[in-house]
């Protein structure tokens, strides 16, 4: 453990306005903003502007580090420091191993 301190949230990915615009639109047309299947609120339910999580998915794109892949590459992260990438990916992939171990220090909020 380095003792850094880290991001680990996916606030961004679960707020509604990750979804698309027509999407949001319909689900709030049929169900509110109150009732959403999928949103982020701040812990007393208040909602999460847009604008905080268009900010973070900024901060996100700008930390963001791409490489080519190459035949024999390998790569190992830690996840709790990195948060990897769900970029599209075509072609063969072979995942040899997934390692995990409990992380002790987890704080909770709240």
């Amino acid at each position: 453990m380095t003792g850094e301190m880290v991001w680990f949230n996916q606030a961004h990915l679960f707020h509604s306005s990750n979804l698309p615009a027509e999407v949001r639109d319909s689900l709030v047309e049929m169900l509110g903003e109150d009732h959403l299947p999928r949103d982020t609120r701040f812990a007393d339910g208040s909602p999460m502007p847009d604008s905080l999580l268009d900010e973070v998915r900024a901060v996100l794109d700008a930390e963001t580090v791409s490489f080519r892949w190459e035949a024999g590459d390998v790569l190992m992260l830690d996840n709790m420091l990195v948060a990897h990438a769900r970029s599209p990916f075509k072609g063969p992939r072979k995942v040899v191993v997934a390692m995990a171990q409990p992380h002790g220090n987890l704080v909770r909020a709240g």
